[in-house]
């Protein structure tokens, strides 16, 4: 159960470290933890959001073509077209959580919400071949929700593993001291100090100690999120001939991660009257919220061939996109004490690092090949590869965090299977995906429970797990001009949220479901 003992508040602007994309990678401070899983976000469309032909297939389009979401994987694809297309598309996604923390399970189900998926034009010209040697010229517009982070969950647990090794444990050994002391990596010592004066935290001669004795702490945990990113892309494509096709695209990206908030209730202290200002912490309160907003850009360029008739080779290659971060930042802090009396304060900290900032992401290549059934139906394969290791921030000092990013990241590979059987005037598909995490596992220090004292090394999982996406669609066609068209994605992972850094507290593993249906008409002119 998530209770709020003290309610206090504290909003400021602050010039943080680069809260969003750093300190996910760093995977180790007290409020980052949960964010591992928005850069992951951020640089992979783990949801193929488009058309519901597009969805229902998974996004394996990058050789099929002949449809304007397609030109969001292969740019070549849009000429392949045979009429000029207008589409538009509404959906309804929710999430299914289920978090395991310290042998205690939390089932938490998101509410279903409505959005705009997609809205395209896709302008196509033919030309006769026995006159030109091109057949084909396209131009498009589409627009298309990239990345949904939306979700609310909450968890709960008692936290055992640290009773061996907190009892008088000196500053960097504590979970208060440490949960502050890393709460914002980059802050100078100012939430230490307003640790210090709520008494959370004592100060003597030889440092800086908890406020109470820890025996086995209680924790409530709630991780909110808001918002969306967004693309709209603009494409031209070239059927240099009957067998070769040509494209080249334009991607403005929008980011708006508007509410990020993590909550954290711990309680189950040990009263210590003689040693403790107050008798001692027996409750604290911790509240932190970000929000991001940006922009960016990238290019694509691809090519497919016809092979035959009916098989289909594609390529493409998008590059690194550029994106531009204003960053906003605020935290409060609360406890009571056990003789009763209450504190809560805001604290206003120097940062080293600015609140916008740039960083290049990492660029895609992606292989696809498709087999088309006559007039009956069609089989589609795609494989992309993205190295996130070369992902870095372009503004000046984050040569930490990009050293991080290279030792912490790896490639990412990214499958992608859809297929269509065409029972006119009805269409069903069907698609599957498969998106390997790009997070190396993390080795930190730990002291052993059997042995107090001794130190060891453990391997621990961060950020997201393998993604796997399951989809399902169809189609009903109206003569040769409308088609309306439906389709169900589900999406699934397990994303690991560290609310200290790893070498005091296990993961909350959340097994997250996301589920989305999408309705959409095409009008062919």
């Amino acid at each position: 159960m998530y209770i709020k003992y003290i309610t206090c508040i504290g909003i400021m602007r602050a010039k943080c470290k680069a809260v969003f994309f750093a300190a996910l990678l760093l995977a180790c401070t007290a409020s980052y933890g949960q964010n591992m899983n928005d850069i992951f976000a951020m640089q992979n469309k783990t949801i193929p959001y488009g058309t519901p032909r597009f969805m229902g297939m998974s996004g394996a389009f990058g050789a099929v073509g002949g449809d304007v979401s397609a030109i969001s994987i292969n740019p070549a694809g849009g000429a392949m077209a045979v009429k000029t297309e207008i589409s538009a598309t509404m959906g309804v996604e929710w999430n299914n959580n289920k978090v395991d923390f310290y042998n205690t399970s939390t089932n938490t189900n998101s509410k279903a919400k409505a959005a705009f998926y997609q809205a395209g034009v896709n302008y196509v010209i033919l030309f006769d071949p026995a006159y030109y040697t091109t057949t084909s010229v396209n131009l498009a517009v589409n627009y298309s929700r990239r990345n949904n982070f939306n979700n609310d969950f909450s968890f709960s647990g008692r936290n055992n593993t640290i009773t061996d090794w907190l009892d008088g444990s000196a500053i960097g050994s504590s979970v208060i001291e440490s949960f502050f002391r890393n709460a914002i990596d980059g802050v100078n010592g100012t939430v230490v100090d307003l640790a210090s004066d709520l008494k959370v935290l004592d100060r003597t001669d030889d440092g800086i100690y908890p406020g109470a004795e820890y025996l086995n702490i209680d924790q409530a945990a709630r991780i909110l999120s808001r918002g969306s990113s967004d693309v709209t892309t603009f494409s031209i494509g070239v059927g240099i001939t009957e067998r070769i096709y040509v494209g080249a695209s334009f991607d403005l990206i929008s980011i708006n991660l508007d509410d990020n908030n993590t909550y954290l209730d711990e309680y189950g202290f040990t009263s210590n009257y003689q040693s403790f200002a107050n008798g001692g912490v027996s409750n604290l309160y911790y509240d932190r919220y970000t929000s991001q907003s940006g922009w960016g850009s990238a290019f694509t360029l691809g090519i497919i061939g016809r092979v035959t008739n009916d098989f289909r080779l594609g390529f493409s290659w998008k590059t690194a996109a550029r994106i531009n971060i204003d960053e906003y930042y605020s935290y409060a802090m609360g406890a009571r004490f056990f003789d009763g009396s209450e504190a809560s304060g805001t604290e206003n900290p120097t940062f080293a690092y600015p609140n916008s900032y740039t960083f290049k992401t990492a660029s895609e290549w992606t292989f696809s090949g498709s087999y088309v059934f006559g007039q009956f139906g069609l089989l589609s394969v795609d494989y992309m590869l993205k190295d996130y290791s070369k992902m870095r921030f372009k503004s000046p000092g984050f040569e930490r965090e990009n050293e991080i990013i290279k030792d912490q990241m790896k490639i990412s590979q990214t499958l992608r299977v859809g297929a269509e059987a065409r029972l006119y005037p009805l269409t069903l598909r069907a698609g599957f995906s498969y998106i390997s995490s790009p997070y190396k596992d993390v080795t930190v220090t730990r002291v052993s429970q059997s042995v107090p004292g001794t130190q060891g090394y453990v391997t621990l999982p961060q950020g997201v797990g393998d993604t796997i996406g399951f989809s399902a669609g169809l189609g009903y066609s109206v003569g040769n001009f409308l088609t309306i068209d439906a389709a169900y994605v589900n999406s699934s992972a397990t994303t690991y949220h560290y609310l200290y850094e790893p070498a005091l507290v296990d993961a909350a593993k959340n097994k997250i479901s996301s589920n989305y249906i999408s309705l959409g008409v095409t009008f062919r002119i």
